[in-house]
């Protein structure tokens, strides 16, 4: 991670929704997507942190992973009402490029950024850089998310993309099956340097599928994780000009 970061600056009284990690399934229902509709206005923002989907991939053909026309159409309503959507690419969905644009009218972000809106300004990460322990992934995240290799995935064709994805997801499992639960404890450290140089105090993530608040007191930073989201249930905060919201959630 970079010292310079892209810097979101909503509207000063718009609110932004912000949740993670749905891992929606091809045809798997995401009506819950018309809760976020019930609460937001027109001019606020919702922001998901990476993983909304289970797997997603897409090529320079214009073809993307199926399945998914029922949440396209949700986002799709969003933005229509004027609720700007933005997705922060995850592990499961960083090839998330110009095809789900078109298709979702969301905006997309490959990295990490910063919002600010007035005094207040938060750091916005997936959540998988506060696993610094997780070695093999970290290099595998390096390599993956290299410009170079990203446009040699998308120049393959869908079978192929969703069988080394599938591939992938397997070597994963059977890594974790195991593997010591120490490696996956989160820390804040190397976060904490990124967000003392942005002159940032907070930050929000995903990833780790549990709430909780990794606080660093000798640099006075902290970060609040998001319990994962899913078809049933959105867990989420609000970022507005008056801070950081409690954890609220919507249910079906």
């Amino acid at each position: 991670m970079t010292s310079t970061m892209p810097i979101m600056t909503p509207a000063p009284e718009a609110r932004v929704f912000i949740s993670a990690d749905y891992h929606f399934l091809p045809g798997e229902s995401s009506k819950i997507l018309t809760k976020l509709s019930d609460v937001t206005r027109p001019g606020d923002c919702v922001l998901f942190l990476g993983d909304l989907f289970e797997v997603w991939y897409e090529n320079y053909c214009g073809s993307c992973a199926e399945g998914y026309e029922e949440l396209f159409a949700y986002l799709k309503a969003l933005s229509g009402k004027g609720v700007a959507v933005h997705l922060l690419v995850g592990n499961r969905d960083f090839l998330a490029g110009p095809v789900l644009h078109k298709k979702s009218a969301m905006e997309i972000h490959s990295e990490s950024f910063v919002i600010k809106m007035g005094d207040e300004s938060i750091l916005c990460l997936h959540g998988d850089e506060l696993l610094p322990d997780d070695v093999s992934y970290q290099r595998y995240k390096n390599k993956v998310r290299h410009p170079m290799v990203k446009r040699m995935l998308r120049l393959l064709p869908n079978a192929l993309q969703a069988r080394l994805a599938g591939d992938a997801r397997a070597r994963s499992k059977q890594k974790l099956s195991g593997i010591s639960e120490n490696t996956f404890k989160p820390r804040l450290s190397e976060v904490s340097e990124l967000m003392l140089r942005l002159k940032v105090s907070r930050a929000i993530a995903g990833h780790l599928h549990h709430e909780c608040i990794l606080e660093d007191d000798k640099n006075n930073t902290s970060c609040f994780v998001l319990p994962q989201s899913g078809a049933q249930v959105i867990n989420y905060r609000i970022f507005s000009s008056e801070g950081l919201s409690d954890l609220d959630k919507l249910s079906l």
